[in-house]
């Protein structure tokens, strides 16, 4: 149903070209007019099974919210029930279908030398897959599996150990930040959230980077107090004495969460082992926190100028996804809704070409200073034809400067003539009043001798 250079132009994943208006209009016309109500139809029934799974897992479970009645047991088990039912149940199969077809029709992706599906590769779609494979180990240590044979909403007993126990806290909190994330993308209804979202993912690798530093630092200074047997030996308290206790102390050094006056009495015993931890201090809150912060300032001069852009790129991956979902029939209908057979006029009274939406944007919008006024010579009267525009202004500025250096020229040129047929009759006057003097003084001759 899409056109394959609108999905080019997303995967490219340029943000400027993106922002083109011809792009940017018609992803807003697939976004409000088709996408927007899958999305949101698909994100509403995951927002539910959130609210679901918290409320059966973190809030309705708790030993004191069960004793107030005794039907609280069987409301938190078929709220559990609801989660592996409409929640787990519902991303198998979502990931079980997307998975035979990308592996039917060679959609694949090479990750690190290992082909995966490609919608795995892009989206939230790795997000849901994780929750699905998080939920998949809740399974295994859910405490209504184990303890079945003693009731069907009982949540303590003997098959159900401690460290299960311990494993299913942990796999429930995993699952509670991985169904918010999954919330978090619902912000892409607002290009404005979406901004903020992406800014918000890439400031996250970059904690991720640094607390990966963080702790190979931790790690390496960890093996390196373990090379100082004597300086050991020589601490009488228990936050040195092995491997697992070292680690565990620079890991609270490093965030802050131990106090500082611990290590009065370290120095008094060990001296070069506190140079060492002022070392460890010195590179983790002066070298690698502020690099922390200088590289989320470098992040944000760096999408700053396109966020915008970025914005329109997630929203165009969203699309792609959404389409997958909406039927052929809904698709025709709304291709039929735009119109594209009629003609859209220009102007009133114009015909108009096929294939295109009309748009109207404030007179404002893009002011040109040009003045649109056709100015011609001639007579006023408006049964005259009005003559024909073959030139530009500059050729209209050309064409007046010559016909006003030609009328001086005919000016001057008209002068000269003048004043030399005035010389030429005045020249012609006076030939002719000498030969009628000389006329006239012939005749008075012969008169006399007439005479």
């Amino acid at each position: 149903m899409l056109s394959r250079a609108l999905i080019s132009y997303v995967r490219f994943d340029h943000p400027q070209t993106i922002m083109h208006p011809i792009l940017a209009f018609s992803l807003d016309l697939l976004w409000d007019k088709l996408a927007l109500r899958y999305f949101l139809m698909d994100r509403v029934l995951t927002v539910f099974n959130c609210i679901i799974f918290i409320l059966s897992e973190c809030i309705l479970s708790h030993p004191s919210v069960l004793q107030i009645s005794s039907m609280m047991p069987k409301v938190v088990f078929g709220g559990r029930c609801l989660v592996y039912t409409m929640g787990f149940l519902r991303l198998v199969y979502w990931h079980t279908l997307e998975i035979c077809n990308a592996y039917r029709h060679k959609a694949l992706s090479n990750v690190h030398g290992v082909w995966v599906p490609q919608y795995l590769t892009r989206g939230a779609a790795i997000i849901s897959f994780i929750l699905t494979l998080d939920m998949l180990a809740m399974m295994t240590v859910e405490p209504l599996f184990h303890c079945m044979g003693q009731g069907i909403a009982t949540f303590e007993c003997n098959a159900w150990t401690d460290t299960m126990s311990l494993t299913y806290e942990v796999l429930v909190t995993i699952g509670v930040f991985l169904y918010v994330m999954l919330i978090v993308e619902v912000g892409s209804i607002s290009i404005k959230l979406s901004e903020y979202r992406v800014l918000c993912i890439h400031a996250v690798e970059q904690i991720l980077l640094c607390l990966g530093v963080v702790f190979l630092v931790i790690l390496t200074f960890a093996f390196a107090i373990s090379g100082m047997d004597r300086e050991v030996q020589a601490i009488t308290g228990t936050e040195w004495t092995d491997l697992g206790s070292r680690m565990n102390t620079l890991i609270r050094l490093a965030f802050g969460a131990m106090d500082l006056g611990a290590l009065s009495n370290l120095a008094e015993e060990s001296p070069l082992l506190v140079l060492v931890i002022l070392l460890f201090m010195m590179l983790v809150y002066s070298f690698f926190f502020n690099l922390l912060v200088s590289q989320f300032c470098g992040v944000y001069h760096s999408l700053a100028a396109d966020i915008k852009g970025h914005a329109r790129l997630a929203r165009g991956e969203i699309i792609i996804e959404t389409f997958k979902a909406v039927k052929l029939s809904r698709w025709q209908t709304f291709m039929t809704s735009l119109n594209l057979n009629t003609r859209v006029d220009f102007e009133e009274g114009d015909i108009g070409l096929a294939g295109g939406i009309k748009t109207y944007e404030p007179a404002l919008a893009h002011p040109i200073a040009k003045d649109q006024i056709v100015r011609f010579g001639g007579q006023t009267d408006g049964k005259l034809p009005w003559p024909e525009k073959t030139a530009d202004e500059k050729d209209n500025i050309e064409r007046t400067v010559q016909k006003t250096i030609q009328k001086s020229l005919h000016k001057l040129l008209g002068g000269m003539k003048k004043t030399a047929a005035g010389a030429s009759q005045l020249s012609s006057d006076v030939q002719q009043d000498d030969k009628s003097s000389s006329h006239h003084s012939s005749g008075k001759g012969g008169a006399d001798i007439d005479d």
